[in-house]
């Protein structure tokens, strides 16, 4: 090997070397950019629970005992209805729950709901934003799982937002008759719904 081609080997590895350097430099750089512009699936999935949760919580309000709701099923902590089924009256003039406890209750079910949701957006391929999440949960909370399956809200669920308000505002009965606390709930859950930042 001649002098002069030693010279261009040595600057050639020198410059390969040197790039690779920058291309890791920027790599790096913009790993961390992503990291903070798409949070952990995780961290996004707890802020939209704890939102759903509060969100929910301050609509149903609160009680630390048992009483019949409007549709006349048993209900305590922030509208909690399935822990009373089937249980005598005597039983359920016995339950005390505190906030905390009912809160915990409350984002189990939200949970559940949240993770159904998820699978509805992966099938679909189409994205839910976190302030729609807020407001499906909360109706589904409302009404439950079943009732949202059977809805046209459900079954229309990937339209456009302005379909959905017209689809949340059906959902304002109790037996047949219309409820002011329902309305203003649905127009909330649309606020929510319309206003995702």
């Amino acid at each position: 090997m001649t002098k002069l081609n030693a010279i261009k080997i040595k600057k050639y590895l020198n410059f390969a070397s040197k790039f690779i350097e920058g291309v890791n430099a920027f790599l790096s750089v913009f790993k961390k950019s992503q990291e903070q512009i798409q949070p952990n699936s995780q961290d996004v999935k707890e802020k939209i629970l704890n939102e759903a949760v509060d969100f929910i919580c301050l609509k149903e309000g609160f009680s630390n005992t048992a009483y019949k709701c409007p549709a006349g099923k048993w209900t305590i902590g922030h509208g909690l209805t399935e822990l009373l089924k089937n249980l005598r009256t005597q039983e359920v003039s016995e339950i005390y729950m505190s906030q905390e406890e009912s809160k915990k209750y409350v984002k189990a079910y939200v949970k559940k709901d949240y993770d159904y949701l998820k699978a509805l957006e992966i099938k679909h391929q189409k994205i839910i934003k976190d302030k729609e999440y807020v407001a499906f949960l909360s109706f589904m909370y409302n009404f439950g799982r079943s009732k949202f399956a059977s809805s046209t809200l459900f079954k229309h669920i990937f339209k456009t937002e302005i379909f959905y308000a017209k689809e949340f505002k059906k959902w304002i009965y109790i037996k047949g008759n219309s409820s002011d606390g329902l309305k203003k709930r649905r127009e909330e859950e649309i606020a929510l719904f319309l206003n995702d930042k």
